[in-house]
């Protein structure tokens, strides 16, 4: 297939970029590249550095695409508190855009990245049919595209809301909790918890792209999947990457962030068979043999490792 990634130079972007081009795909990224280029040039590839707010660049990455896979936005809260005005342009506004632009120029299939959450807090666990309870704009833009793309016609479109993403990536974020952990205690000897009791959903970054990959060979429509594996408190985390590094200690610092969620992958893997196969503990070890080869450098030597560290810099410099 020809396949475009909107955002396909991103963390989780740039391994999905990758893996299609092994499997034989044509592949067209259409990004900012905000934090770097991390993808080599390879057979199959067109790199198309640019912005979904333009309804140019949108039209020059989809026209003629198999399917669509729209990974882009300002990604996380604290990032996205930074400039709310810059956020809502990318997360909600250029996504109505980019829904006019598919609607005159439909792929056969559309599948756009949300999050998990959009749940907000809930004391059990969360499913698919559960009511989401967004709690800030970021998370509340994401659910409002979710209901767009609900109203939309023309093409199938798929929803995914993934868990908190780990592991390894030549575009590496070290501000994602389990990443952020392993960081800190391979580096620095010490395993940063803040809070502790709160849940988070993960999922390998290697098992979500396989899951972008099993939906890309189906042929739903009109389906919303949980994409997570393994359901955590912060503190099991810690003892988790504890137990594969015990040379660290854990430091636990108080929070405001209450967000907690267990939850629930099921349909994914009755509607496709898709089950995950790597863990927490894998993510730390890909992320050890990385630091080991030289592939990555400590988590504070380098702004792009942390979306606000980076967006605070870019915005220093001028509107973005």
């Amino acid at each position: 297939m020809k396949v475009a990634i909107l955002g396909g130079g991103g963390y989780v972007g740039t391994n999905l970029t990758n893996k299609l081009l092994d499997l034989g795909h044509q592949v067209t990224v259409l990004d900012t590249f905000w934090f770097g280029n991390h993808l080599s040039y390879r057979k199959g590839l067109e790199c198309l550095p640019g912005d979904i707010r333009n309804y140019g660049d949108l039209l020059d990455a989809i026209v003629g695409s198999d399917a669509v896979i729209h990974l882009a936005c300002v990604s996380n809260d604290p990032s996205f508190d930074l400039d709310p005005a810059l956020g809502k342009a990318v997360n909600l506004d250029s996504f109505q855009v980019l829904l006019r632009a598919l609607e005159r120029y439909p792929p056969k299939k559309f599948i756009y990245a949300s999050s998990s959450s959009v749940y907000g807090i809930h004391d059990g666990e969360v499913t698919e049919e559960t009511e989401c309870n967004p709690l800030t704009d970021y998370s509340k833009f994401k659910f409002d595209c979710e209901e767009l793309l609900h109203n939309s016609k023309g093409f199938e479109w798929t929803i995914v809301r993934p868990a908190t993403v780990c592991g390894y990536s030549p575009r590496m974020r070290f501000d994602l909790v389990v990443n952020a952990m392993s960081g800190s205690a391979l580096w620095d000897g010490q395993i940063n918890v803040f809070g502790g009791e709160q849940y988070r959903a993960n999922i390998h970054i290697d098992d979500m792209v396989d899951a972008y990959v099993s939906i890309l060979n189906s042929h739903l429509h009109g389906y919303t999947f949980n994409v997570g594996n393994e359901n955590m408190s912060l503190n099991q985390i810690a003892n988790t990457i504890l137990g594969a590094w015990p040379t660290a200690a854990i430091a636990v610092t108080a929070t405001v962030d209450n967000r907690s969620y267990h939850v629930n992958s099921d349909r994914i893997k009755k509607v496709l068979g898709f089950v995950p196969r790597r863990t927490i503990l894998d993510a730390f070890r890909d992320i050890g043999t990385a630091k080991h080869t030289g592939s990555l450098s400590a988590p504070s030597s380098k702004s792009e490792y942390s979306n606000i560290r980076k967006m605070k810099e870019l915005l220093n410099a001028g509107p973005l």
